[in-house]
Order: structure tokens, then C-alpha cells, then sequence
């Protein structure tokens, strides 16, 4: 459990850092919401895989493979399709956005539909469909921790240490705007593919070099 944790914590500690170094003061609300527009295909890139995949891939869709089945295969033409449809949309949005001064979604969509009262419609919409999102992430976080503590918090404990760990996290979120999110997801995102990949990498060569894991060692009636 001190070791899990201890990890954890090392981690949060070094996106910290990395978040104050980086630290910018924002000029107005337009900085603080998007990022001044500033950042390039890489952090827009890591920022995208960081939000789709830790919640969508691991959580919902993991989640509806162990209770469905087959069915949730359409993710994989449901994920291509998104992309696609982001590759087209993306360069438009940007300059819409740029040259009116476009905020949020709800910005977006009243330009498209030259409506105010879409903005307040999309406003709320937006924060109700966050809620079940919202308390998914926080369970599937507790759910986490309790295996992290290594059956020592009960479900519930653990879902309030997750809770106090998000609240902690939202301070620098709060403070840096999208910037500080875009910065701390690309900082993870090198933590998970590329040292993750890497683990990876390292205990299949273990496996094979050192314990001579192999296909053929497997029971020919499988």
C-alpha cells in the first residue's frame, strides 16, 4: 500500500512541478478558456488521448465488453469514425473560433444557429450529460484506490480518498485554466504511452529472456 501510493503521490508531485514552471498569467478570459489558441498538433493530440481514453476506452467501454460481450466491438468503428469526423472539423472550428473570439461549445453553436438562447440550452445540456460521466469517473476511481490500497479501504473509503484527490488536483485546474490541462495531460500522456510502453516492453523481454515464457510452452489442448 506505502509503495502504490507512495508512486501515486511521487507522480501528482512531479505534474505539480511541472504545472508551476510553466505557469503562465493569463491576459484575459480568452487565454484562460482556451489556451491563447497556442498549442500546437502534439499537446492538442495528447490532450484528446488523455480525456478519450482513460475514461471512454478503460472505463465505459472495458466495462460494457465484461458485461455485454461482442457487442461493444462497435468501438472500434465508433472511435475511427470520431476521429475522422475531428480531423474535418477541427481546422474550421480553430478559425471560427479565432476570429470571433468563440470560448466554449455553447459559443460555437450560437454563431452556428446565429441564436443566443442556443448558448444557454447547450450550457445546461452540457453540464447535466456531465453528471453521469462525472460520477462514473469518480467510482471507477474509488474502485482504483481500493485495489491500490490492497483491500485495506472499503469501497467507500476509497471512493472519498478519490474524491479529496480530485478536489486537490482541481486547484492547479482552476488556477491555470485550460492551460494547465493541456500541459499536465501532455505530461501524463508521455508517462503512460511512452513509459508504459516501455514497462511493457521490458517485462515481455523479462518473460522471454528470463523465464522463458514462450507460445510453445503453452498446453497443446487449449
Amino acid at each position: 500500500m506505502i509503495i502504490t501510493f507512495g508512486a501515486l503521490a511521487a507522480f501528482f508531485v512531479v505534474i505539480v512541478v511541472i504545472l508551476q514552471l510553466s505557469k503562465n498569467k493569463d491576459r484575459n478570459f480568452t487565454d484562460y478558456a482556451v489556451g491563447g489558441r497556442s498549442f500546437g498538433a502534439r499537446y492538442q493530440a495528447m490532450s484528446l488521448l488523455n480525456t478519450w481514453y482513460p475514461g471512454s476506452m478503460f472505463t465505459a467501454f472495458g466495462g460494457m465488453a465484461a458485461a455485454s460481450g461482442v457487442i461493444s466491438f462497435y468501438v472500434l468503428s465508433y472511435s475511427m469514425l470520431m476521429v475522422v469526423l475531428l480531423y474535418f472539423m477541427a481546422k474550421p472550428v480553430w478559425t471560427w473560433g479565432k476570429t470571433f473570439d468563440l470560448r466554449t461549445q455553447p459559443d460555437l453553436l450560437a454563431l452556428r444557429f446565429n441564436s443566443r438562447n442556443i448558448r444557454t440550452i447547450a450550457g445546461v445540456i452540457g453540464i447535466v450529460s456531465g453528471i453521469p460521466w462525472l460520477v462514473l469517473g469518480m467510482q471507477a476511481l474509488g474502485t482504483l484506490f481500493q485495489y491500490m490500497s490492497l483491500g485495506s479501504l472499503t469501497f467507500y473509503n476509497a471512493v472519498i480518498v478519490g474524491v479529496a484527490v480530485i478536489a486537490l488536483r482541481q486547484i492547479w485546474t482552476v488556477r491555470m485554466g485550460m492551460s494547465g490541462v493541456v500541459i499536465s495531460d501532455f505530461a501524463q500522456g508521455i508517462a503512460a504511452y511512452i513509459g508504459g510502453g516501455l514497462i511493457l516492453a521490458g517485462l515481455i523481454g523479462w518473460m522471454w529472456l528470463a523465464r522463458g515464457i514462450t507460445f510453445d510452452t503453452l498446453d497443446p489442448k487449449l
